[in-house]
């Protein structure tokens, strides 16, 4: 990390202590600052108020109306976090009630079936032993919660879910406070994420911020920094710096563009990647057309809107995809359901349809999953060395793409993997539930992860680190160190099907919504034995 020195930090220091009240630590060229609101409204010239989210009543504090830095420090702070963002809380929850077995045959909306994934399916798919695979060597990851915008993962929760499939207990850990309230997200996370790295040093993040100032911190952790990082949150890249209460430009009110935002924060990933961490993104759950064009409204515009975090070259983004044949588990139209308790019902595969045997794969899209794997081309981050061939062979392989003039197919190119998102099973509030999503695919994806990782270590060897050039070079080398998807496209998003997006190739390889494929973590492993 860079530090800006003294002659800068002390006068902002000096500022911030101005008020009696204010906490502060210094992490590298970021200062770290707690304060109560009062303290806040007269450092910021501002006036503080309590929002509540309109869906789940979580409360935030943030400014109202405009803010000010005192002249002489302005040019030594670039960005303020913490005072002016708010949660991108999903427009709607994936999380139902299972569907009894008897009633998901044949699936809704003429599917063959509806069924439901669950550890084995995960390790069948992907090429580990059935009764999982166990870090033996300390490899670590973490998972990230925005703004405690979902709650946090339940301890009770993850034994539940691990008793009921016989897994062993977890090593799971929080990093600041348990947030007391439940949420789907960080209990879909954290147990995903376990599930393929048994036994593994699991952290918990609950963060204020937003990505430059997570990665920052993650930075300020040294050697306590997760190996392998899995955030299943981002937003539209065009809108890194937009308050979505004023509608105006923080970051340029601080001193930075959007497109510098997404610069800095680049660089903070750079560092992850070099400091030996593994960065992995979701695609998002809203197509090729992004939450931007979530109605299908715009596709007479630009059409195609990317996401960020996942258009960035320096993380790992991960795409998500469905068992072809099965249908979304969401239920019957207009029947309530009383909650599955996991006390009545301990083996939910005698009570739901679960997903045996070796299955095909394609990328989630409204009709087959509920939502749509993310996927594209950046509109401001250039296209990496790593994956240039690659892409460029997706680009000259005759599948039909959209117009010029709606991507920019010399740009990042996104997703890197894919991994299942439909019909996940898991346990919440003391209950069996059915969710999914790229927030299930990330976390699944980090956990194969967390165990090459483990080998790694186990021989005295540096772990993945930056991991992308590593996934491109395996998929050119051995083709079967990925389960390739050839059918199936990312033109819906999760409330339409629009007019634009991008189709798998029928050959395999490559493409904009699962990208080289989900992982076959036995090949993956021979790999690394023959090759690093």
């Amino acid at each position: 990390m860079s530090n800006p020195g003294q002659a800068v930090i002390e006068p902002v220091l000096a500022w911030l202590h101005s008020e009696s009240d204010v906490e502060t630590k210094v992490l590298g060229e970021v200062i770290h600052a707690t304060a109560s609101v009062a303290s806040i409204e007269r450092l910021f010239a501002t006036k503080m108020a309590v929002f509540r989210h309109v869906r789940t009543n979580k409360p935030i504090v943030r400014h109202l109306g405009k803010t000010s830095i005192p002249a002489s420090i302005r040019e030594s702070i670039q960005i303020v976090e913490g005072i002016h963002e708010f949660p991108r809380i999903p427009k709607r929850s994936h999380v139902h009630t299972p569907t009894p077995a008897a009633e998901a045959t044949p699936g809704a909306g003429g599917f063959p079936f509806v069924s439901n994934q669950v550890p084995t399916t995960y390790y069948t798919l992907y090429n580990l032993p059935q009764t999982g695979v166990l870090v033996q060597n300390g490899a670590s990851n973490g998972i990230f919660a925005q703004f405690a915008a979902d709650g946090a993962p339940a301890p009770s929760d993850l034994q539940a879910f691990d008793n009921a499939f016989g897994l062993p207990p977890q090593k799971f850990n929080y990093n600041g406070q348990q947030d007391p309230t439940i949420g789907g997200e960080a209990s879909l996370d954290a147990q995903m994420i376990t599930t393929l790295a048994l036994n593994g040093n699991t952290t918990f993040f609950m963060q204020q911020a937003w990505m430059y100032l997570f990665s920052t911190y993650l930075l300020t952790l040294g050697s306590g920094c997760p190996l392998v990082i899995s955030v299943s949150y981002g937003w539209a890249e065009a809108a890194q710096c937009s308050d979505i209460l004023h509608d105006i430009q923080v970051c340029q009110q601080y001193g930075w563009s959007n497109n510098q935002y997404i610069q800095n924060t680049d660089q903070q990933f750079i560092k992850l990647g070099l400091a030996g961490r593994t960065f992995l993104v979701c695609s998002q759950d809203e197509g090729a057309p992004g939450e931007t064009n979530d109605g299908c409204n715009l596709d007479l515009k630009l059409a195609l809107y990317p996401e960020y975090p996942a258009s960035s070259p320096y993380v790992t983004t991960v795409g998500a995809t469905a068992v072809v044949g099965s249908g979304p588990d969401i239920g019957v139209a207009g029947k309530k359901r009383a909650p599955a308790l996991v006390s009545a019902i301990a083996n939910p595969c005698k009570q739901y349809n679960c997903t045996r045997g070796p299955q095909v794969e394609m990328p989630c899209y409204l009709q087959n999953a509920d939502f749509t794997t993310g996927g594209g081309f950046s509109q401001v981050e250039p296209m990496p060395t790593y994956q240039a061939s690659t892409v460029k062979a997706y680009l000259n392989s005759g599948v039909a793409i959209p117009p010029p003039s709606k991507f920019n197919q010399s740009n990042r190119a996104y997703p890197d993997i894919g991994a299942l998102g439909q019909n996940t099973l898991i346990v919440m509030n003391g209950a069996w539930v059915v969710t999914g999503g790229t927030s299930a695919s990330t976390p699944i994806t980090a956990g194969i992860l967390t165990l090459l990782n483990d080998y790694l270590l186990g021989q005295k060897k540096a772990p993945l680190g930056f991991v992308n050039p590593l996934l491109y070079q395996m998929a050119a080398a051995q083709k079967n160190t990925f389960n390739q998807i050839n059918q199936g496209n990312n033109k819906c998003t999760e409330e339409e099907c629009c007019r634009y997006g991008y189709l798998a190739n029928p050959a395999g390889g490559w493409n904009p919504a699962t990208g080289l494929g989900s992982p076959n973590y036995g090949n993956m492993l021979s790999y690394l034995k023959a090759n690093l």
